[in-house]
């Protein structure tokens, strides 16, 4: 047995989507550098916990200009 479950949200700020899928997708190439390279599992980490982070900042700091 196959059991589905999906999520779906609606947002109506559609350049913060676009600038976070642009982010999101500048995070996946690094990772394919890191996984092509083979530095292991404590590099990846290190990337990804920092992306976030710094995406987290930049979402913050823009989500200010826009009060």
């Amino acid at each position: 047995m196959i059991l589905l479950n999906m999520a779906s949200l609606s947002c109506s700020d559609v350049i913060g989507v676009e600038i976070a899928g642009a982010l999101k997708n500048v995070l996946a190439i690094a990772a394919g550098i890191v996984e092509g390279m083979n530095l292991g599992n404590n590099c990846m980490a290190a990337l990804v916990a920092q992306g976030c982070s710094e995406i987290r900042w930049l979402a913050e700091k823009v989500w200010h200009l826009y009060l």
